[in-house]
């Protein structure tokens, strides 16, 4: 309950993996109610890939309080698949209270995949408030899918757009349907083909 002392205890921690966990245990116990100081100790911790993480979790943890701020946090990963990854948790969780910022954060993703992916998901999100916007999202998601030259992501991506379209246009969820099951035949990994399946 008192920040300053549990800082203070945490920067004392000799052996440096154990102060970098100290640290980012309260950093992000610490995002909701001092935000400011919660990044400074993020930043703040010796181990770099721990940092990484700290900064992912960090932006999770403020993204309903403050999408700027957590945006701004996620950009600032170095680490360009974590950087995408943290994007895409936070545009799904704002797909529901911000999809004007939840689109702008997917469509900056860099990946072809990741962006399809995260696309899908929102078009699946928003289906049955916003089919119009749904059926746009979908559409630039299949697109990027299609463009892919991966089997594996394209297969999945397309069932994912076969699951936001079947509501609201259910003559091309079917041919989505068709086209993932087609794909899945083509995937060598048993699991992999099932989880599409």
């Amino acid at each position: 309950t008192d920040p300053d002392r549990a800082e203070r205890i945490a920067l004392s921690i000799s052996m440096e993996s154990f102060k970098a966990r100290a640290l980012a245990s309260l950093t992000v116990a610490m995002a909701a109610t001092d935000p400011d100081r919660a990044e400074r100790m993020a930043l703040s911790i010796p181990d770099a890939h721990r940092t990484k993480s700290i900064l992912a979790s960090l932006a999770e943890a403020m993204v309903v309080i403050d999408p700027d701020r957590a945006e701004r946090i996620a950009l600032s990963i170095i680490v360009e698949d974590e950087k995408e990854a943290v994007l895409d948790k936070l545009a799904l969780v704002l797909a529901t209270i911000d999809l004007d910022r939840a689109e702008r954060m997917a469509l900056s993703i860099a990946s072809k995949d990741q962006k399809a992916w995260t696309l899908a998901y929102l078009a699946q999100a928003i289906a049955a408030t916003d089919p119009t916007r749904a059926v746009r999202l979908a559409t630039a998601a299949e697109e990027l899918a299609q463009s892919s030259l991966r089997v594996s992501p394209k297969a999945f991506h397309t069932a994912r757009l076969a699951q936001a379209m079947a509501a609201i246009a259910p003559d091309r969820a079917v041919r989505l349907v068709a086209a993932a099951e087609a794909l899945a035949q083509a995937i060598t990994y048993q699991s992999r083909r099932a989880s599409v399946l």
